[in-house]
C-alpha cells in the first residue's frame, strides 16, 4: 500500500515546515489521518469495496495500539517521539525506495 506511515510524514511536516512542536504536530496529523481515513471509509464502502470483519478487525488494533501509544508518551515524553519518528520515518523513506527502485538495492542479494 502507497498509504503507509503518512502519520509520520504529516508530523514531520507540520515540525519542519509549520514550526509546530511535537504535541500539536501529533494532534494535528491525528486530525488528518481520521479525516482520511473517513474518506476512503467513504468512497471504498460506495464502491462496494470493504471487508468489513478485517476491517473492523484492524479498527480495533488501531484503538488498542493508540491507546497503548498515547499512555507511553504522556509517560515517556518528547524524548520518546522524536527519535521514534525520525528512526521510523527513514525506515519507510527507505522501504519506499527500495519498492521504487530495486535495482538500487541489487547488490543486497
Amino acid at each position: 500500500s502507497q498509504r503507509q506511515g503518512t502519520g509520520a510524514f504529516f508530523a514531520i511536516g507540520f515540525v519542519a515546515l509549520a514550526g509546530f512542536g511535537m504535541a500539536r504536530a501529533t494532534a494535528h496529523t491525528k486530525l488528518l489521518n481520521f479525516t482520511s481515513n473517513i474518506a476512503s471509509l467513504l468512497f471504498f464502502t460506495l464502491g462496494g469495496k470493504v471487508v468489513w470483519s478485517v476491517g473492523l478487525c484492524m479498527a480495533l488494533g488501531q484503538f488498542i495500539g493508540a491507546r497503548m501509544g498515547s499512555k507511553l508518551v504522556l509517560k515517556k515524553g518528547v524524548k520518546l517521539i522524536k527519535p521514534l519518528l525520525v528512526t521510523v520515518s527513514l525506515v519507510m523513506s527507505a522501504k519506499l525506495v527500495w519498492s521504487q527502485y530495486p535495482e538500487l538495492f541489487a547488490w543486497l542479494g
